[in-house]
């Protein structure tokens, strides 16, 4: 199957868009929003076995999101690279 076979045509891009079901911005522009927004609210809740949980605020997961970011850039994994995990 070819790439273009799968992306939907300008016209149906173009009603994603402007009824919102497809955004110009993605998560990490939501995530400097709320970061902003409310920097001590809780953005994530995890557990791990033996340590119980740990919660983190939307500062604390925006500075360990720019942290791996720029140990990516130190890498030299630039933007539209692919990184798996």
């Amino acid at each position: 199957m070819i790439l273009s076979e799968l992306r939907p045509g300008q016209d149906l891009i173009r009603e994603y868009r402007e009824t919102g079901v497809w955004r110009t911005e993605g998560p990490l522009a939501d995530l400097r929003k709320w970061r902003n927004e409310t920097p001590e609210a809780t953005a994530v809740i995890a557990h791990r076995a033996g340590t119980g949980m740990r919660r983190l605020t939307y500062r604390e997961l925006s500075d360990y999101v720019e942290r791996f970011a720029r140990a990516l850039t130190e890498l030299d994994v630039g933007p539209g690279q692919v990184v798996a995990m």
